[in-house]
């Protein structure tokens, strides 16, 4: 065995050690700390993601004024902001931020200028460290004169938009390298101005920009919905645009437009799209992706003033005069559908709506986390449904689909096996650990005070609740809420969000400060044992090839076979494999 052979194995199996060792008979947390910007209205988590050596990297949209410039993380000032005069709204910042393992702030990215809007954006990370991210932004009120920047983590500055006349919205999509030196910038922009009814003379948020993703090769993935046009930038100064066709409603606000996920090359630049063709329909909008290296899972809903043939990556389309939630399955070589599950909604008492969705896909198995209220009936299967039991108050979803061709499996509401919960509930997104076919857990929140953060267990087949397997992560004296959940199977962690205006108290007896106004939370919590990849002590097998998941030894899916991966230590089958 070669030397770098050897030391690849060793190392996966300290890392492996040291996540049973850290397993115990419940979630504890390490450690809690704040990212603050002093303002009411700001400091919110977009995405949270873990590197292969277990670096984190948080995306927070932060607030700043001219009276309270300074954004804070864990006590300690980490950048100056944007100097809003403040009024009726806030500047929001753009932070990516790198810690280690234990909390410790390693660099930031952030903005000085410019207003980026909450809950837009993702952030994703490449084999070697790597960070990709995307977000939406716009000058902040006031200061159109100003050039939008972003700075790095050497103190660099990059202009991503001179000064304008009336501010409106862009995408900005980036990559920095493990030391968080800003690589690339690029601008996708938006079409404003005049509608074309003539209704508003000036529009200035045409789109969303709601997710980021990798695939096996490299390739970036951006997700969303658009009213006006977006201009890509190809390689050679081309550039790309993409027209919506669901506009006839379009009056410069509400629900309208065309949903969109564009592939982009490893610089950025556009490689081509999925967007929905055939019969116009009112609204349609991606939410969320997960990545199956070769596949690219995706989420969103639609709805119609009168049901409509469409289709979708060649697939039908199949879209109700109600909110209508479909699940799909996109092949990043051809940017065709293998398959479309979609549903139809149906109001009840009065309520229909989804929001705040995840997926994950584990062990064969899609699983679709949101917030709802309301009842979704599988098209293919009328026989499979959701349906909330409160229907006043959102609660929490969770639906399980085969990922090989979508079909509906199973499905439970959060009232339906938690019948304590007496407010606004949220599941956010589902996490199971690689070979555990017993157990599927989800990470949500009962809303405000006596509320609390969760990870909740459910039986992975039949999804009955499992109250022995489910613990309150986080509570606070505020109005608390839970935001995104970044799993590390092999190393027993999860790295959490959480958002509040007091101070917040973690499972184990970890509290943190009392923050400013409003602060993002975030936690790092060791699993117990049941979260922990069972994948030590089992022999290496330099030639073994599997047709079945296979996962990276941080427990992250990376395929369905051996082949053609590149040379490194994997899991599949309940073995750790070597290719070389």
């Amino acid at each position: 065995m070669q030397n770098s052979t050897l030391k690849l194995v060793l190392s996966a199996a300290l890392l492996c050690s040291a996540g049973v060792m850290a397993a115990q008979d419940a979630p504890a947390a390490a450690w809690c700390n704040l990212f603050d910007g002093n303002t009411s209205a700001g400091d919110q988590n977009t995405a949270v993601a873990v590197g292969a050596d277990n670096s984190v990297y948080w995306l927070n949209t932060l607030g700043t004024t001219k009276a309270a410039p300074d954004v804070f993380y864990a006590g300690e000032k980490i950048f100056t902001g944007s100097l809003y005069d403040a009024g009726n709204s806030y500047a929001n910042n753009f932070a990516l931020t790198r810690t280690d393992t234990d909390g410790t702030a390693l660099w930031t990215i952030y903005s000085d200028s410019g207003d980026y809007a909450s809950e837009n954006g993702g952030v994703a990370v490449g084999a070697d460290g790597a960070v990709y991210f995307a977000a939406k932004v716009r000058h902040t009120d006031g200061l159109t004169d100003a050039d939008l920047t972003l700075t790095d983590a050497t103190g660099t500055g990059y202009k991503l938009l001179g000064s304008v006349e009336k501010r409106y919205y862009v995408m900005v999509i980036g990559k920095a390298d493990a030391d968080g030196r800003i690589e690339w910038l690029r601008t996708v922009d938006v079409a404003h101005g005049a509608i074309p009814s003539g209704a508003k003379d000036f529009i200035a948020d045409g789109f969303s920009v709601k997710d980021l993703v990798l695939d096996g090769a490299g390739d970036i993935y951006v997700c969303g919905s658009h009213s006006m046009d977006l201009s890509f930038p190809k390689a050679g100064g081309a550039v790309e645009t993409l027209s919506p066709r669901n506009t006839a409603d379009w009056n410069g606000s509400g629900s309208c437009g065309d949903l969109f996920i564009a592939k982009l090359d490893a610089d950025g630049y556009y490689l081509g799209s999925l967007t929905a063709a055939g019969a116009p329909v009112k609204y349609e909008t991606l939410l969320c992706m997960e990545s199956g290296r070769d596949k690219i899972y995706f989420q969103g809903y639609a709805n119609a003033d009168a049901a409509a043939e469409a289709t979708l990556g060649g697939k039908p389309f199949k879209v109700g005069t109600t909110v209508s939630p479909f699940v799909g399955c996109l092949d990043t070589a051809t940017l065709t559908v293998d398959w479309l599950s979609c549903m139809t909604g149906q109001k009840v008492g009065a309520q229909l709506a989804i929001q705040n969705t995840g997926l994950t896909l584990s062990n064969g198995t899609l699983w679709l986390a949101g917030q709802f209220n309301g009842r979704f009936t599988s098209c293919d299967d009328p026989s499979k449904s959701v349906s909330s039991v409160q229907h006043a108050q959102r609660e929490g979803m969770l639906v399980k689909f085969n990922a090989a061709d979508g079909s509906w499996l199973a499905a439970a509401a959060s009232r339906e096996g938690f019948t304590s919960d007496a407010a606004i509930g949220a599941y956010m997104k589902a996490v199971q650990a690689p070979g555990d076919a017993a157990r599927v857990y989800v990470y949500g929140y009962i809303w405000g005070v006596g509320g609390g953060v969760f990870l909740r267990g459910y039986d992975a087949s039949t999804l009955a609740a499992l109250p022995d397997y489910s613990w309150t992560l986080i509570t606070s004296a505020g109005t608390l809420s839970a935001r995104e959940i970044a799993y590390s199977p092999a190393a027993g962690t999860a790295y959490v969000t959480a958002r509040s205006n007091k101070a917040y108290s973690c499972l184990g007896g970890v509290t943190s400060a009392d923050p400013d106004a409003w602060s993002v939370c975030a936690a790092r919590f060791n699993l117990p044992k049941s979260l922990v990849s069972g994948v030590e002590n089992v022999a290496v097998d330099a030639s073994e090839a599997a047709d079945t998941a296979v996962y990276d030894i941080c427990g992250r899916f990376v395929g369905r076979s051996l082949e053609g991966l590149p040379a490194g230590l994997y899991i599949t089958g309940g073995k750790k494999v070597l290719v070389k």
